[in-house]
């Protein structure tokens, strides 16, 4: 039998792996992206040289651009 806390090391140590192994492949690709997510937990990449993307990135600035600063 497991004790707890090696249980929760080793979902630990399986998440920061995952982690990792995302991170390399983003870096293999090295390319800017938008990430868009649907409320029911799908998500969509787009690149950001489309004409989807460039829009999202316009409306995106525009909305940081007008927001209040933090105090």
């Amino acid at each position: 039998m497991l004790k707890p806390h090696r249980v929760i090391t080793e979902r630990l140590n399986s998440y920061a792996a995952e982690a990792q192994a995302f991170m390399r492949r983003r870096r293999h690709h090295r390319r800017p992206y938008i990430r868009i997510q649907y409320r029911d937990g799908d998500a969509m990449d787009l690149p950001l040289e489309s004409p989807e993307g460039s829009a999202v990135r316009a409306a995106a600035e525009s909305l940081v651009s007008r927001a209040p600063t933090p105090e």
